[in-house]
């Protein structure tokens, strides 16, 4: 992961933080709750005006707003919205990516080899519709429906059986 983008998630989920806690939707009242938290959690000063300068360049996408941030701010961002530092946040992105690749490509296989256990190659699209539609609300019921369908649609056309969809009963 590229260190702008890890340095945007930070941003992102720091301001997503302060929107719940405090209600507010405006960046400078976001900024400066995220100052208040930071100075009273954690009794160092970090100015409101700084956040709102990150909130710029990070979420907005104003290049010129603001400088490379400050190490010691992204960790108490870091701090602020529940990890350690910059660099746990940093590792448990990259494990949390590596986990979800490979849990990925393990659904991918299992929903491969059910297709074909069910004998499902020559059936039509309606038919591998709701089985895929059975099987995700099965094996992920707390996801919403549409995720799920998007998720293993994607998966059969990676997994090139697309073809499926063409065949005729």
């Amino acid at each position: 992961m590229e260190y702008k983008e890890v340095i945007k998630q930070i941003v992102i989920l720091a301001f997503e933080k302060a929107r719940k806690e405090s209600l507010q939707i405006l960046k400078t009242p976001l900024s400066k709750h995220i100052s208040f938290k930071i100075e009273h959690d954690f009794k160092i000063y970090i100015s409101e005006k700084t956040f709102v300068r990150y909130y710029d360049k990070f979420i907005v996408g104003k290049e010129n707003a603001a400088g490379k941030p400050n190490r010691r701010i992204l960790d108490f961002l870091c701090k602020y919205i529940g990890y350690d530092n910059f660099i746990d946040f940093y590792n448990k992105k990259e494990k949390n990516k590596k986990k979800n690749k490979k849990k990925e490509k393990t659904d991918s296989l299992n929903f491969s080899s059910l297709l074909h256990k069910k004998k499902m190659n020559g059936k039509n699209f309606l038919s591998c519709f709701n089985y895929i539609k059975t099987f995700s609300q099965k094996k992920y019921p707390k996801s919403t429906l549409s995720d799920n369908l998007n998720k293993y649609l994607f998966v059969l056309l990676k997994l090139n059986l697309s073809k499926m969809f063409l065949s005729l009963d």
